[in-house]
Formats: C-alpha cells, sequence, structure tokens
C-alpha cells in the first residue's frame, strides 16, 4: 500500500495478514513497553558492537528478547529519527540522564 494521509513506511516493509497464503510472517501480540535494551560487544580486541538486545514487556507480567546485530539496530534508528523528523515528535529525556532512570 502507498504512503498516504493513513500511514507512512519507512525501509522496505512486506505486507501481511496472519493467515494470509503466502506469509511467512506470523502476526504477533502488541508489545505493552519497551523494558530496555542491552549492547554486546564483540569480544575482540577492539570491542566493536555487536549485538543489540530489546526486551519487551507483554500483558501478564510476561517478557521477551528481540536480538538483532548491531548494524540492523542503527537502521533500525534511521528509520526510527526520520520518523520523529517527519511527526515533528520531540523526543523524551535521553536515557542516560538521572531523571530518565530515576522513572524506570
Amino acid at each position: 500500500m502507498p504512503d498516504d494521509r493513513r500511514q507512512r513506511t519507512y525501509g522496505k516493509f512486506i505486507e501481511h495478514r496472519g493467515g494470509t497464503p503466502g506469509s511467512t510472517a506470523p502476526a504477533s501480540p502488541p508489545a505493552g513497553r519497551i523494558i530496555g535494551l542491552r549492547l554486546l560487544y564483540d569480544g575482540g580486541q577492539e570491542q566493536k558492537p555487536a549485538t543489540v538486545t530489546l526486551q519487551i514487556a507483554w500483558a501478564g507480567r510476561r517478557f521477551s528478547d528481540l536480538r538483532m546485530p548491531f548494524v540492523e539496530a542503527m537502521a533500525l534508528l534511521t528509520m526510527l529519527r526520520a520518523m520523529q523528523l517527519d511527526t515533528g515528535f520531540e523526543l523524551p529525556d535521553d536515557p542516560r540522564a538521572p531523571s530518565a532512570k530515576a522513572r524506570h
């Protein structure tokens, strides 16, 4: 579906509906909230960023981890930044700030 006033696509997006023939993407329930992120390094001498783990809370006190290569997390960040600029949404506090840590 092309971009219109109700939606806008960032990057490539595969259209699917749960159970649609030919769709390999499973439908998932909506996430409750993002708990946090963890950055893992490659363990080499240069300690390069390797993997990002996103922890998501679901209903019923369950949570799950979504792991992705660091470069994919940066691609996600680029798309989220474009979305933020397009919508004019003001970013919340820097997550490294003491005020943000106190909220969680």
